[in-house]
Parts: structure tokens; sequence; C-alpha cells
């Protein structure tokens, strides 16, 4: 952190006096940047008109943005269409998480877009300084031919690495120890859970089956197998070496357990088939005796949870259960680095200007910004400790979702260096949305290898990028297939198991594997 605020006092004073002092012009510089919305309610927020955030960065930069927006759905063909017919912003500031390396490799070879790894050094000395510390993100950045061509955000959510946790209905719980039993550690206590859950009238309305054990979506299934073997849905890494994670002895006895508890009715029957908004409709009840979901797998809570009707520790996280032979992982996700948060045109008339005014969100004050919003109107400092064990603690003016709406900050999804400790930094208060994130990462961090994931970050050519999408489109969609036979029965996990791996093999998973070892070799 010293290096930071070392180079952004240096920034700090290289801005100092009149606006436009970071472009050494006594007018105000113009820059049209463009920017996806996340959700379509996001279309409240406007930074041309009256955004705290806007007229603060205009002030201390002497730079003025003229911001244009992609709606949220379909960004990327909106983007497409602008780019064909030549009507290029000045830069992207906001991750449009469809562009493909392939999209920045041809936008670069046609010579839309700008390299930024000669610049950086020169005008970017908060994000340089990043580059030499953080190996794994000047890997995310760089293209095999040494080029950058855009730049990253960090998330700095540890919850994020673990994208799949167990959720568990607290007050079921609750009466489910108090009945004398243990805590949940293997998968039979976890069985024996559900198994409670469905006997007995949990909600207390009457009605002893109206109660769903197990609800939510596939996902589940990763949770539920990863304790008998090592399951991502996809390929992983042993010992470097790819590996199919649905072919083993292990998987088809994981799934096996997931089929007993589908045959005992501990699994909601719309598991495979339901959104999130069924699923959604189905947790947020109001009252007590109206809830009807024991549990569900999800990166967070807040993914089905809506805070208003259902406080966010209601639902609590269970860890990695334990399987059979003691066994108990879960699978990490490499998800923190996004790099596609500041692409740069051409077109551009003073890239140096913009790229300082890029590199601010880089400094500790620019990333709280980003994050937070403007001290004094989102946030204020509180005495209370942090999450992340800070002395101090960020506390809110009101909930982000009403800042956004009130268009008193921005999105929290452009350029920046977010660390554990700035995304954990509000105060530790139970039944806050951050406590609980951390609190579900803390339960599931130990149990996860970091050393099986791939990256989903390499860089691949154009050839590699089509087979690549080929062979997902085809092996990734008939294991999904598959899974939910297995486990709801329309396929039999011992007459049908030899068909599956023929088949597997038939549709050239050899060759899917050997693909995706030559990407990960060449990222190495």
């Amino acid at each position: 952190m010293k290096k930071w605020l070392l180079v952004v006092l240096c920034l700090a004073l290289a801005l100092a006096g009149a606006p436009g002092a970071l472009a050494g012009q006594e007018e105000p510089l113009e820059f049209t940047l463009l920017m996806r919305y996340i959700s379509e309610g996001d279309g409240n927020m406007d930074y041309n008109e009256g955004n705290p955030v806007t007229e603060y960065m205009e002030e201390m930069t002497g730079i003025h943005i003229n911001w244009q927006y992609l709606p949220a759905t379909d960004a990327l063909t909106k983007l497409n269409t602008m780019i064909a017919g030549g009507d290029y912003p000045d830069a992207i500031f906001e991750g449009i998480g469809d562009i493909s390396t392939n999209m920045l490799q041809e936008w670069a070879d046609e010579e839309i877009i700008v390299a930024l790894e000669e610049l950086i050094p020169q005008y970017m000395p908060n994000f340089n300084a990043i580059l030499q510390e953080r190996e794994d993100i000047r890997s995310a950045v760089t293209s095999p031919e040494g080029h950058i061509y855009s730049l990253p955000r960090t998330d700095g959510g540890l919850h994020v690495l673990v994208n799949n946790k167990l959720y568990v209905y607290g007050p079921w719980y609750e009466a489910y120890l108090a009945a004398g039993n243990g805590e949940v550690v293997t998968t039979e206590d976890y069985r024996h859970m559900l198994q409670y859950f469905k006997d007995n009238d949990m909600n207390g309305n009457g009605d002893p089956s109206d109660e769903i054990p197990l609800s939510g979506n596939g996902s589940a299934v990763q949770n539920l197998v990863c304790p008998f073997a090592y399951y991502n849905g996809g390929l992983y890494l042993e010992d470097g070496v790819v590996t199919a994670s649905f072919t083993s002895e292990g998987f088809r006895e994981g799934l096996r357990y997931v089929k007993e508890l589908w045959d005992a009715g501990l699994i909601d029957p719309e598991l495979f088939t339901q959104d999130t908004s069924q699923i959604s409709t189905l947790v947020n009840r109001e009252a007590e005796t109206d809830r009807i979901v024991g549990g569900f797998s999800s990166l967070w809570d807040g993914s089905y949870v809506n805070a208003s009707i259902v406080p966010y520790d209601t639902y609590v996280a269970i860890g990695p259960l334990e399987g059979p032979d003691g066994t108990r992982q879960c699978v990490y996700y490499p998800g923190d680095i996004s790099f596609r948060a500041g692409i740069f045109f051409s077109s551009c008339e003073n890239l140096p200007a913009l790229l300082e005014w890029f590199d601010y969100f880089y400094s500790y004050e620019g990333t709280m910004l980003m994050a937070y919003g403007l001290e004094g109107i989102s946030w204020n400092w509180s005495d209370t400790p942090s999450i992340s064990g800070e002395e101090r603690s960020v506390e809110r003016t009101e909930p982000g979702s009403t800042l956004y709406a009130k268009n008193l900050q921005w999105l929290p999804t452009g350029p920046c260096y977010r660390t554990p400790e700035i995304k954990y930094i509000e105060s530790a208060v139970a039944g806050g949305s951050g406590i609980d994130l951390y609190n579900s990462a803390m339960q599931y961090l130990p149990y996860a290898d970091e050393s099986k994931a791939i990256s989903p970050l390499l860089w691949m050519t154009p050839e590699q990028s089509e087979e690549m999408s080929l062979y997902k489109a085809d092996i990734d969609t008939y294991v999904n297939e598959m899974v939910t036979a297995f486990i709801t029965g329309s396929r039999s996990l011992d007459n049908d198991w030899e068909d599956y791996l023929s088949t597997l093999e038939a549709m050239d998973l050899q060759g899917y594997i050997e693909l995706q070892q030559e990407i990960v070799d060449a990222g190495a």
C-alpha cells in the first residue's frame, strides 16, 4: 500500500492547480467512453448528468467524459455494429464479458485498437507497479506475442474463487441440531439432514409434505460429487496434465450418491429445469410458515435471496462434504481477474492523457472510489473493525443498489485493483452480505486446490478457439445431458455407463484433452 500511496501522491502533485493540469492544457480535454449496464434497471443511472463521481473526476483531472451506454442484454452485438460502422469511442471503459481474445487480436490486426505495453511504463505508473508485483495479472492481459490490448480489473472477493457452496436454511438446521443430531460434515450426515427436513413439518404450517430439502439448480451436483471424485463439469489439471473430470469410477460413484438422494425424494424434481427467478420465488417468502426450501447450491446466498424478504444470514453455508474415504475437496475457480476493463481505440487523439486518467483507478484511492463511491456521499469511515481485520471500516450511507439507483456513484465494474482488504473493508456486522461472503469463502478455500484449475483467461489462436468451441458444444453438452439422465434414472449407471464412455471416445474426447493441454502449455 505504501508504494501505491507514493505513486498516488506524485499523481496528485501533477494534478494540482487549474483544471486541465493532467493533460497540460488550459481547456478541459474531452473523451468518449463506452460502458455496458449490468442489468436493465441500471438505465436509471447516467454518469453524464449530476453524478458526483463524474464531477469529482472532472474537477480533479480537467478531463470531461462523454459517456455512451450499451444495453445489459445483447451488448456485444451492438458493439460489433458500432465497430463495423467505424463508430469508435475513445475507449471501452467497462468490460464487456463476451469480448474474446480473438476479437482483441482481430481489432489489433486491423489497427482499430492500440497495443499498450510500451505506453504503460510511462503513462500508467500505478498499473505498471501492479504488473511488476502480480505475474498472474501480467500473464492474463498479455497476448502470446507480448502485446497488451486491454486493462484488467480484480474483484478481490475470496468467495468468487470457490463459486459453488452448499447453503442450508438456518432455522431448520438449528432445529436439526437441537434434535440431537451432530454438525453436517460427511455425505451421510448430509443425507440424514435432508431426510430429517423431508420427514418433519419444518415450517410448522401443518403440511408435512411441502418441504423441499434441496432445491436450486444443477450446480448442486458438483458439490455432491466432489466428495467422491474431483468434478468441475469439464477438464482440470492433475499435476499439470489435463484430465476429464467426468469419466472416472469416482465420478460414477458420486452420481450414484446423488441418484440415491433423488430417488429418496430429497431433491427438487425441477432441479435441472428451473431458472433463477423460479428458484427465487420458492426461497423468498415473508412468513416462516410459507418457507419450503431447506437448501441450495450457489456462489452465494444472494444469488436467490432477496434480503428485504429473507435476511442474508438466514441461509448459512456448510463446508465441503467429506466422502466415504475421507476425501474433502471443492473446485477452485480463478475468477478474480477480468481483462477487458479498458480497451483503447486508435482514433483517440490524446491517448497519453486518457491512460493517465485510467491509471488513477489502479491506485488505492481510485479503487476505493470505483468500489464505494465518494467519502461523505456514499460512505464514511467507522471505528468498527472491518471484515478483513482492519482497525476501521467503511460504513455505507445507503445500500449500494440504492446509491446506484440515485445516480450517486458508479457501478463497481470498471478498471481497478481491488484486493481482499478493499473488498472486505466494510464493517464485520452480522447480517450483512460482506461478512456472509467472507465467512462462506473461509469454509471452502482450505479445501480448494488452485493447481487443478485451468485459467479461463488463456489466450488461443483463432483456430484453437474455433476448435475448442466445437468440442465444448458437443462434449460438454453431452456430459450435462447424461449427468441429468443418470441422476433422474432415464439412463442406468450400471447398464449404460460403458456406452457413455464409448460415446465420449467417439466424440474425440482425447482430441479435446490434447487441445486444452496445448493451450495450457502455451500459456505456462
